[in-house]
C-alpha cells in the first residue's frame, strides 16, 4: 500500500511538471503573438503611409500630363 501510495505521489508530480510546463508554453505564445501583433500594426501604418504617398505622386503626375 505504502508503494503503491508513493507511486501515485510521483504520478500526481509528473503530471503537475507537464501542467506547468504547458502553462509556461501559453504564457511564451501569448507573448509571442502581442509582440507580432505589434509588429504587424506597425507594418501596417508604414503601408499606409507609402499608399498615401504613391497616391499623392500619381496625382501629381496625372496633373502634370494633362
Amino acid at each position: 500500500m505504502t508503494s503503491e501510495i508513493e507511486r501515485l505521489k510521483r504520478s500526481l508530480a509528473a503530471k503537475e511538471e507537464v501542467e506547468r510546463s504547458q502553462i509556461e508554453a501559453v504564457h511564451q505564445l501569448t507573448a509571442r503573438v502581442k509582440t507580432q501583433d505589434a509588429e504587424i500594426l506597425a507594418i501596417k501604418e508604414v503601408r499606409d503611409h507609402f499608399q498615401k504617398l504613391a497616391e499623392s505622386v500619381q496625382g501629381t503626375l496625372d496633373r502634370t500630363q494633362k
